[in-house]
C-alpha cells in the first residue's frame, strides 16, 4: 500500500525532475502542468500545506512565461528548491513493500 508520504515524496521528486525539464527547454510547461502542475493534484495535499503551495506556485508558471518571462528561470528554480527542501524533510518511504509501480499499472509479466 502507498502511504502519504510516499505519495508526497514521489511528488515532490517528479517536481524537480519537470522543472529540470522546463529549465533545459525539454519540455514545454503546459505538459508539465497537465502532468502534474494542476489544481487536481493540490487537492491531493490539501491537507499538506507545504506540498501544495509548492504545486500552487508550479501551476503559475504558464501565466509568469506569459506575463513576465525574465521572471521564469527564478521561479522555475525556487520551486525544485523548494521542493527538494521538503523531500529531505519527508521521512523515508517503507519501500521494502514491493515495487510501487506495480500496483499503479497493470504491468504483464
Amino acid at each position: 500500500m502507498t502511504t502519504a508520504n510516499d505519495l508526497r515524496k514521489l511528488v515532490l521528486a517528479m517536481t524537480v525532475g519537470l522543472c529540470d525539464a522546463i529549465e533545459q527547454e525539454a519540455l514545454p510547461i503546459g505538459e508539465a502542468s497537465h502532468y502534474l502542475f494542476s489544481p487536481r493534484t493540490m487537492r491531493l495535499f490539501v491537507d499538506d500545506h507545504e506540498v501544495n503551495e509548492i504545486i500552487h506556485l508550479a501551476s503559475e508558471l504558464e501565466d509568469i512565461a506569459r506575463l513576465v518571462p525574465d521572471a521564469l528561470g527564478e521561479a522555475v528554480v525556487d520551486i525544485r528548491n523548494k521542493a527538494m527542501v521538503a523531500i529531505r524533510n519527508t521521512p523515508p518511504c517503507d519501500y521494502q513493500q514491493g515495487p510501487w509501480l506495480n500496483k499503479l499499472l497493470p504491468i504483464e509479466r
